[in-house]
C-alpha cells in the first residue's frame, strides 16, 4: 500500500539568473563539495518519477520544483517530466513551482495553465522594497520584469502565491508592504525570515526583535483588512488559525519536529530538508527506493538533529502553537536571551485570533479548498 508523497525538486540545481544578495541555496551549495549540479538529465527525471510512483502506490504525489531558478531546465525539460509523471503517477500528480518570473512567458503560462501547477512568485513588496537585494546578474532591477510576470499569470488564470523574504529592513515597513499587497490584489502570501549565512554574518539578515516587530505590525495591518471586508491569505496566519481550531498546521516549521521531506537535487542526489542539502546529510541517490533512503543513517542523522529550547519556552503560554520554531531558525528565534519573536506576536494577536477562530471562516475553509503554498523557508 502507498503513501502520499512530496517531493522537492531542483532542476536546475542551485544556478541562477539573479543574484540576489541574500540567497539561502546558494549560500548552503557553497558548502558542499559540489555547489552546483547543473540541469537535471531526462535519464534522472525518469527515474525520479519511476521511485516516486513505487513509493506513492497510486496515492498522491506532489512535485514541487525549487532551485536556484528551476525554470532554467528548460520549457521541454517541463513538458516531459509532466506529461510522463501523469501517465505513471495517475491523476492524483499536482504540481507547484517557486521561481523569479523572469523567463516567463506564454510558452511557460500555457503549460503551467495545462497542468495546473500553483506558482510561487517571489516578490519582496514595492520596487524600493523587492529592489533592495533582488537584483538581476548585471546588478539591474528587477522588480518591473517580476511585476510582469504576475500580470501574465493573472492573464492566463494561473493560481500563484507571493512569497517575500523578510529582512531586517523590510521588518520596519510592514504597513507599506501590506498596502502594495492590496493595492496589486495579491490574495494569497507567505513571509518567510531572512536568515544569516550557515558561516554567520550576512547582508540585512533578520533579527529577533525586527522579526517579531514585523509579525505583529503586519497581523495588525492584515486584521484591519479583514475586518474591512478585505481577506488576504497570509500563511502563518492561516495556520494559527488552523491548530487554534483543532486542525494539524501545513507548515513544516510548527510541526515541533523534523521529518523527512525528500529534496532531489540535478544528479540524483536526496537530502531529508531544503535547509540540510549539504554532504553530511545526503541520504543517497535515486538509485535506491525512496523508503530505502528514509531509512539511511544520514536520515536517522537529521531527524536525531534535535535542539533544546531555551528557557523562555519553558512558561510560555504559545509554545503549543510554535512549539519551538523551525529547527533552522532557530538561532533567529532564540538569538536574544529572554526574547522570543514567535512569542511578542502571538501574545499581541491570540485574542484577535481566537476570535477568529471561533466564529469566523476563511474563504475556501468550508469546500476545503485551501492552498498549499510551496515551501521556501526554503527559498531563494
Amino acid at each position: 500500500m502507498g503513501r502520499a508523497l512530496s517531493l522537492l525538486i531542483k532542476p536546475a540545481s542551485s544556478l541562477c539568473n539573479m543574484r540576489c544578495s541574500y540567497c539561502f541555496y546558494r549560500d548552503e551549495s557553497e558548502h558542499r563539495e559540489t555547489a552546483s549540479h547543473g540541469i537535471m538529465t531526462r535519464d534522472t527525471a525518469a527515474r525520479l518519477i519511476d521511485r516516486a510512483a513505487q513509493y506513492a502506490g497510486g496515492e498522491s504525489v506532489h512535485f514541487a520544483f525549487q532551485g536556484g531558478e528551476p525554470t532554467l531546465a528548460g520549457l521541454d525539460f517541463f513538458a516531459e517530466f509532466c506529461a510522463e509523471a501523469v501517465q505513471k503517477c495517475g491523476s492524483q500528480t499536482h504540481f507547484s513551482i517557486q521561481t523569479n518570473g523572469l523567463l516567463l512567458d506564454e510558452s511557460w503560462c500555457a503549460l503551467l495553465r495545462q497542468y495546473r501547477f500553483l506558482v510561487g512568485l517571489s516578490l519582496d513588496g514595492a520596487p524600493g522594497q523587492h529592489d533592495r537585494h533582488r537584483r538581476l546578474l548585471d546588478g539591474g532591477a528587477s522588480a518591473g520584469a517580476v511585476l510582469g510576470a504576475k500580470r501574465l499569470l493573472e492573464e492566463h488564470r494561473i493560481d500563484y502565491n507571493i512569497l517575500t523574504v523578510v529582512t531586517e529592513a523590510l521588518s520596519g515597513q510592514a504597513r507599506d508592504y501590506f498596502s502594495f499587497l492590496l493595492e496589486n490584489r495579491v490574495s494569497h502570501v507567505q513571509c518567510i525570515p531572512c536568515l544569516a549565512p550557515l558561516g554567520g554574518g550576512g547582508v540585512d539578515a533578520l533579527t529577533p526583535r525586527g522579526y517579531g516587530r514585523f509579525l505583529r505590525e503586519l497581523f495588525g495591518e492584515w486584521f484591519a483588512a479583514l475586518r474591512a471586508g478585505n481577506y488576504v491569505s497570509v500563511r502563518l496566519f492561516d495556520n494559527v488559525l488552523m491548530m487554534l481550531r483543532g486542525f494539524a498546521p501545513e507548515q513544516c516549521g510548527l510541526y515541533g519536529a523534523c521529518r523527512i521531506q525528500f529534496v532531489v537535487e540535478a544528479d540524483g542526489s536526496v537530502y531529508p530538508c531544503d535547509f540540510y542539502a549539504l554532504d553530511e546529510y545526503r541520504m543517497g541517490s535515486l538509485d535506491e527506493p525512496l523508503e530505502a533512503l528514509e531509512q539511511s543513517a544520514a536520515a536517522a542523522r537529521f531527524l536525531g538533529g534535535r535542539v533544546e529550547n531555551p528557557a523562555i519556552c519553558a512558561g510560555c503560554k504559545a509554545f503549543g502553537i510554535c512549539r519551538g520554531g523551525c529547527r533552522r531558525e532557530r538561532e533567529l528565534l532564540h538569538g536574544e536571551r529572554g526574547y522570543c519573536p514567535y512569542q511578542e506576536f502571538l501574545y499581541s494577536a491570540y485574542p484577535a485570533l481566537r476570535r477568529i477562530a471561533d466564529f469566523a471562516r476563511m474563504p475556501g475553509e468550508q469546500s476545503g479548498t485551501e492552498r498549499e503554498s510551496p515551501r521556501e523557508t526554503e527559498t531563494k
